[in-house]
């Protein structure tokens, strides 16, 4: 007669059995992100926000949509206008104002530089005088050398997403909530406009792949959204030979009158310059005012 002995787990085991099954096998792929995923859930946002047809594709490296002039009879003559953005970071452009300025001003022939909501423009605050009570109090908070400490070695926002693992996605939906709920009631992330879903799984894999133009934040800035070459020393009428244009919300938290220097200062050279603040938006302006967004971009190529 056999006896079979019982199955004795140990109980990392039995732990690890259950952690798997909680997260439905996501431990052992601990970043469940793709760029299959990715690429996904940004057609979906675009086949929502495009009625004409698009086409995403690569250049350089770099995902870009393109979208052809719907008028085939004026397509030829039509003006290109390539918009590039740092929203949602991880794989996308971050410092995207700094590379754009930098690309115009050395081929002015080929472009027009609009900039919505850029960092980098003013020069960085005057560093505190150590002996200063603000100073100490700074030096006390341990919370601020912790941020600090990280972002000197590289670490990013998106880092976070990548460390959470299987609850990245769920984090980031989180934090779009939390987000939106900042925003007026006319904005189109939250009248229905921006399906937040699709937003969220964007974000979210955008962030959690392997990081690319992210490492911009810790390279070209400084903590405060300050660059390390600021733009202010950049834009100037002797270096900028095509018409300039800054774009900020109404409600922006990057200060529109650091721009308006620029701005003024231009003028007093007799230079095509303006700036725009558009109306019911914040720093994310083509999320929360597509509409007043698009209409500022129409209105500067045009005029």
């Amino acid at each position: 007669m056999c006896v079979k002995k019982p199955v004795c787990l140990r109980l990392s085991e039995v732990v690890l059995a259950a952690v798997g099954l909680a997260t439905e096998g996501r431990l052992w792929n601990w970043v469940p992100a793709s760029y299959a995923k990715l690429e996904e859930a940004e057609r979906k946002i675009l086949t929502r926000a495009i009625p004409t047809p698009f086409e995403m594709t690569k250049v350089a490296q770099l995902g870009t949509v393109v979208v052809p002039c719907s008028d085939a009879e004026k397509r030829a003559e039509a003006k290109n206008l390539v918009l590039i953005h740092g929203f949602a970071g991880g794989n996308a452009v971050w410092a995207t104002a700094m590379f754009a300025s930098s690309y115009a001003v050395k081929n002015p022939q080929h472009v027009n530089v609009m900039l919505a909501s850029p960092a980098g423009v003013p020069h960085p605050p005057p560093p505190l005088d150590p002996t200063s009570e603000e100073a100490k109090a700074r030096n006390r908070s341990w919370l601020r050398r912790i941020a600090l400490s990280a972002w000197e070695n590289g670490l990013t926002p998106m880092s976070i997403a990548r460390f959470v693992g299987p609850y990245g996605p769920q984090l980031v939906q989180n934090v779009v909530q939390r987000r939106i709920s900042f925003m007026s009631e006319g904005s189109a992330m939250r009248d229905g406009r921006v399906d937040l879903t699709e937003l969220g799984a964007y974000l979210y894999h955008n962030w959690a792949l392997k990081p690319s133009g992210e490492r911009a934040m810790t390279t070209h800035l400084i903590p405060g959204a300050h660059a390390v070459r600021p733009l202010v020393d950049l834009l100037t009428p002797e270096n900028v030979k095509m018409p300039l244009t800054f774009i900020y919300g109404d409600r922006d938290w990057m200060d529109y009158r650091n721009g308006l220097e620029i701005v003024q200062r231009f003028k007093r050279e007799g230079r095509a310059t303006d700036l725009i603040r558009v109306p019911n938006a914040g720093h994310q302006m083509f999320l929360e005012n597509p509409d007043g967004f698009n209409q500022v971009l129409v209105d500067c190529l045009t005029r």
